[in-house]
């Protein structure tokens, strides 16, 4: 990528996390991916019931408002379009989420300098390395970089199976702060414990459009529109590609921004994120793709970090 990074250091260079993890890729023709890690967790028996569109046996109405009135939805920063359910809401909600696959995502509040408090989704792709939007990291409206942001893997209303963790350093890259790119619309949390060694993590994966067009995916996070303190989820095939993004008819909502689009993939093993959820509209939502140059980005980040 000609972007550049960028990086924010929240706490003092001391504080910051000093532990670099190892990373074990794997590279096959024009596919590449990292692994994940399963601490051991019981896996979910109902994954097989996670709703595909169109088809939900039940449906449930999104309920207007959010449950805490000191957060706001997810910001909708300059030019963008709010995610959306499309047709009939077919997310179902994890609970608990404390199981394998769902433990790996997160719930996240954000402060910024202007003193704003929202609220996104993120996903544990590595020990202590959260992957997210952009925008949940760094807003211009809001005065930059945020000030913090704290993350609660599996987060289930106000059961907090693994506590809360806090991010010591913000990374993103200069295509989105610098102009707020929907291209790059794409962060890492560094977090200052060990959260990954509890949670586990998905991998991530990147590969050529067949690989993922028509491919089932979910997206996991932390909306809103249903109070914004419990994981829904949603699935469905990527119905188009282009070189950065991908886009579904996946029902979504404010606060699911940086939510990983992920699923198994033949030839890899186990969960992998192949984009990270950002934008919406009723012709349909969609994500930051994860193509080799920010592949190789991300890995960047969890080698240096």
């Amino acid at each position: 990528m000609s972007d550049l990074i960028s990086t924010h250091a929240l706490l003092a260079p001391e504080a910051q996390h000093p532990q670099r993890s190892d990373l074990c890729i794997e590279r096959v023709g024009d596919t590449a991916a990292s692994a994940g890690f399963n601490p051991g967790l019981e896996r979910a028996a109902d994954l097989t019931e996670t709703s595909v569109s169109g088809f939900a046996e039940a449906r449930e109405a999104s309920a207007a408002g959010m449950a805490d009135d000191e957060l706001d939805a997810l910001m909708n920063p300059t030019g963008f379009q709010t995610e959306v359910v499309i047709g009939f809401d077919d997310r179902i909600r994890i609970s608990p989420a404390n199981r394998w696959p769902w433990a790996v995502h997160g719930h996240m509040e954000m402060t910024f300098p202007d003193g704003r408090r929202f609220i996104g989704s993120g996903t544990m792709i590595n020990r202590h390395h959260v992957l997210t939007a952009g925008h949940c990291v760094f807003s211009r409206d809001n005065g930059g970089w945020a000030t913090e942001v704290i993350f609660q893997a599996a987060r289930d209303d106000g059961a907090l199976p693994f506590g809360t963790s806090s991010a010591v350093r913000l990374l993103s890259v200069a295509g989105w702060t610098n102009g707020e790119n929907p291209e790059f619309d794409m962060g890492m949390l560094i977090l200052g414990d060990e959260l990954g060694e509890r949670t586990g993590w998905h991998g991530i994966v990147t590969g050529p459009e067949a690989m993922l067009s028509n491919h089932r995916v979910n997206v996991s996070g932390y909306p809103g529109d249903k109070g914004g303190r419990t994981l829904w989820t949603h699935k469905d095939v990527i119905k188009s590609v282009t070189d950065t993004k991908v886009f579904y008819d996946i029902d979504t909502a404010g606060g699911q921004s940086g939510s990983g689009v992920w699923s198994v993939w033949d030839g890899h093993a186990g969960e992998k994120v192949c984009a990270i959820h950002t934008t919406g509209s009723q012709s349909g939502n969609g994500a930051v793709r994860i193509n080799r140059d920010k592949f190789d980005r991300i890995i960047g980040w969890m080698a240096r970090h």
